[in-house]
């Protein structure tokens, strides 16, 4: 017993060896584990880094974008303003029966039809008949092309061999001749489309996270 005593405390010594061996072995593990992990947390930081990066960048395209589409829209919108507010119906049909007299045109009759709404424009036609000349009708189109004061196009253009007698030595023949005026739809506004590409940029966003 004596002899046991007087080991007590080598007894006690290893004993304290081994709890502080364990003790460092726990805290080794305990730091290797840290240390795993410590790559992976580096590399979420770097991940939300840079998706703040991308974040950023793409809040600062979406306001350069939106301000060029606005810059477009808005020239848009003067250059459509220079299309006439109203039609005339009288003045139109004047300025067509008085170029055709004076090309002693035949048969003329003028027949209005619709406006249509196209977008940021009116469009009416005006179908026009009448018999004459190759030559005539020639110069009766370059005269309603040459007219600067009046926005009208030529449309649909149908010729044929008419029936009726010339004296002279030229052929007569029919015309049917779509002229066509134009004016301003002051409801319109140019739609910027800013919203669709935020909604198709956001959803593309998303679509790379889950990704």
């Amino acid at each position: 017993m004596n002899k046991l005593i007087k080991k007590a405390h080598v007894f006690i010594l290893l004993w304290v060896v081994y709890s502080t061996y364990s003790f460092y072995e726990d805290h080794v593990e305990k730091l290797e584990e840290i240390k795993g992990r410590f790559p992976i947390m580096r590399n979420k930081i770097k991940r939300k880094r840079k998706e703040l990066k991308e974040l950023q960048n793409y809040l600062k395209d979406i306001e350069e974008a939106k301000k060029m589409i606005e810059k477009v829209a808005q020239e848009n919108e003067r250059i459509q303003k220079k299309f006439p507010t109203s039609i005339n119906d009288s003045e139109n049909l004047s300025l067509v029966s008085s170029i055709s007299n004076k090309l002693n045109i035949l048969n003329l009759k003028l027949t209005p039809k619709e406006e249509k709404k196209e977008g940021f424009y009116f469009s009416k036609a005006y179908n026009l008949s009448a018999t004459g000349t190759f030559l005539q009708f020639l110069i009766f189109l370059e005269k309603i092309s040459d007219r600067k004061d009046k926005l009208m196009n030529i449309g649909e253009i149908e010729f044929k061999k008419s029936n009726v007698k010339n004296k002279g030595r030229f052929q007569l023949i029919d015309a049917n001749i779509n002229l066509v005026v134009y004016r301003y739809n002051s409801s319109f506004k140019e739609d910027r489309g800013i919203d669709k590409i935020e909604k198709g940029l956001k959803k593309k966003k998303k679509i790379k996270r889950k990704s």
